[in-house]
């Protein structure tokens, strides 16, 4: 059964996991989504399905082997997904996470951002709060920054990247943007990931 862990202390962080002889599962977020009931339930109803899903991958594979008699492989997959807070605004809480996923020795990472309307109840794309003219110039800022971090590939749209907002400074507003532009790399190189502040207008 799907366990809860840590979760009984007030304003600790939520831990979850399963565990099992087809798969183990590690499901988290911080204490600052407790404080919000729909963000809550969005990220718990993600938790069942990424569960839903590995069990039934697990179970084919499982099945796969005993019908053509080959030995089970002896690691389960292993699949953690933490989220993280990025940054915060009275009307915003923007969440990070890596899924990564281990499978007979390969490992596997997807980024997954999550700008969480708190009035709305609503997950928003990044896209839809940046203007035209402020995509252009956040552009153009994002291609110095890629180029100066040693990539010798043709620079890419931000539309192709995965982008979560931040607060580096802690001061309740987001002044940062993560740009992550290999998002299947295990291990992130040069300009994969590429940090931008957000200037007056940008927003």
């Amino acid at each position: 059964a799907l366990a809860a862990l840590l979760a009984a202390q007030s304003g600790a962080d939520v831990r979850r996991e399963e565990s099992n002889d087809l798969l183990e599962l590690r499901y988290g977020w911080p204490a600052a989504v407790e404080a919000e009931p729909a963000l809550r339930a969005r990220l718990e109803a993600d938790m069942r399905q990424n569960l839903e899903s590995a069990r039934s991958v697990a179970g084919m594979g499982r099945e796969l082997d005993r019908r053509t008699g080959a030995v089970a492989q002896s690691a389960r997959p292993v699949i953690e997904i933490i989220w993280e807070v990025a940054g915060s605004t009275p009307r915003l809480i923007s969440l990070f996470a890596r899924n990564r996923g281990t499978d007979g020795g390969t490992t596997t990472v997807q980024y997954l951002p999550m700008l969480w309307d708190r009035t709305a109840g609503i997950d928003l794309s990044m896209h839809t709060l940046i203007s035209d003219s402020a995509a252009e110039r956040l552009q153009a800022r994002f291609c110095i920054a890629y180029d100066a971090a040693g990539n010798r590939q043709t620079c890419p749209s931000l539309e192709e990247g995965v982008l979560a907002p931040g607060d580096a400074d802690g001061t309740g507003r987001l002044d940062t943007l993560r740009v992550i532009t290999e998002p299947q790399r295990a291990e992130p190189g040069p300009g994969d990931i590429v940090e931008l502040r957000f200037e007056p207008g940008d927003l």
